[in-house]
């Protein structure tokens, strides 16, 4: 669960530009990946919508991964939310959570907030998101969210429950780590210039 309410202010954790980096680069590795994912999980293949629809899950799953292959000293991890009662949501935090695609208005009942699932580093100081755009919010999002009554994020799953929910996707994205990292040399992040630039199926353009 998230540490106490702090200020607006990171001053400490992971280094901002370069999770953005890999934030953006996943994104654009993965959505041309989306439908394949959902025809191999029997799911329809979403006509007119944004094309995160539905996608947190897996799509966490692999950032965290990716997040991890370049920056491991950052203790990443995936966590989620949703806004109804149930028996896997923490007593102790209640409802609602998941995502709320505005900054609150003080009053965390009054406010829309959706299922959904994102990432952040082992002292809650950083969100990396790469699926908010089906709520109406950018497609990636790299956020300190330190300002507890304006957060757009509220993780109120129980301990070990996240995990329980990825155990089914995480094999899929590690299949796609490894795609990934034929691209991504260690330490690409430090230098992304030495990626290759991916075409609009997010293969290296030739």
């Amino acid at each position: 669960m998230p540490a106490e309410p702090g200020d607006g202010t990171l001053t400490s954790g992971p280094d901002v530009g370069r999770v953005m980096r890999i934030a953006e680069e996943a994104r654009t590795f993965l959505e041309p990946r989306w439908d394949a994912w959902r025809v191999l999980r029997g799911r329809p293949v979403p006509r007119g919508e944004r094309p995160s629809h539905g996608m947190c899950r897996m799509s966490a799953c692999f950032l965290k991964q990716a997040l991890e292959s370049e920056m491991p000293d950052d203790g990443w991890m995936w966590v989620g939310g949703r806004p109804e009662p149930g028996d896997d949501i923490d007593p102790d935090y209640g409802v609602p959570g998941g995502f709320r695609p505005t900054p609150g208005s003080g009053d965390l009942a009054a406010d829309e907030w959706f299922a959904h699932y994102w990432v952040v580093d082992d002292e809650f100081s950083l969100v990396a998101d790469i699926t908010a755009d089906q709520f109406g919010a950018d497609p990636v999002i790299v956020d300190s969210d330190a300002d507890w009554d304006m957060r757009r994020w509220r993780d109120n799953f129980a301990e070990g429950v996240a995990d329980g929910h990825m155990r089914d996707v995480e094999h899929l994205a590690r299949q796609r780590l490894i795609e990934w990292a034929a691209g991504h040399p260690p330490g690409w992040s430090v230098a992304p210039d030495a990626v290759p630039e991916l075409d609009g199926t997010g293969m290296a353009a030739a």
